[in-house]
């Protein structure tokens, strides 16, 4: 557990350190939601399994928007360059300083598992965002997961973002991690 303690606390540092280099002219609505463009870079998570895994590797964050719906597709590729068959996937509207979702099929789109009880918050607030999502999953041999993440996504620059991230499954943490995305030409 104190590798993950030690692993937070650099997770926060980026971010402070980010804040104290302030070069970000605008807010991150026109700069990162509604860009319609990729967003790309490290990755590093903890997995709290066992004495604890580190993974490393590349993230790309595609967007893309019609009118106020915003769609983010997360896709992950390991150190040695083969892509994970997770990917992340909101599609949300914006009204005002929220994000709504608009996905309601029911399912978990990495496991086709059905799942309820979906909550789906979003804030925009300047140079951040701040997303939580909470479902139960339905497993196929009659079991229920409860599962829940948050990210946060911070406008460093015109060309950079920080990411941060936490996974939640029956109440205990599974994933921290963070990431520094730059904006891809």
């Amino acid at each position: 557990m104190k590798k993950l303690y030690v692993f937070c606390f650099l997770l926060f540092m980026q971010l402070a350190i980010a804040g104290s280099n302030d070069q970000a002219g605008g807010d991150i609505r026109g700069i990162f939601l509604y860009s319609g463009t990729t967003w790309s870079g490290e990755f590093q998570n903890f997995v709290n399994r066992g004495q604890g895994i580190e993974q490393k590797g590349r993230i790309r964050v595609e967007m893309s928007h019609r009118g106020d719906s915003i769609g983010m597709r997360n896709a992950f590729i390991n150190e040695l360059g083969v892509a994970s068959d997770y990917s992340g996937y909101a599609w949300m509207l914006v009204r005002g300083n929220e994000l709504l979702n608009l996905d309601q099929s029911g399912v978990d789109a990495n496991t086709g598992n059905p799942i309820s009880g979906h909550d789906f918050r979003g804030r925009i607030f300047g140079r951040h965002i701040y997303i939580y999502e909470a479902y139960s999953e339905h497993m196929p041999d009659g079991t229920t997961r409860r599962q829940s993440n948050s990210v946060h996504y911070y406008l460093v620059s015109s060309t950079e973002v920080l990411q941060l991230a936490e996974v939640w499954v029956d109440d205990q943490l599974l994933v921290v991690a963070g990431a520094r995305l730059e904006r891809e030409i």
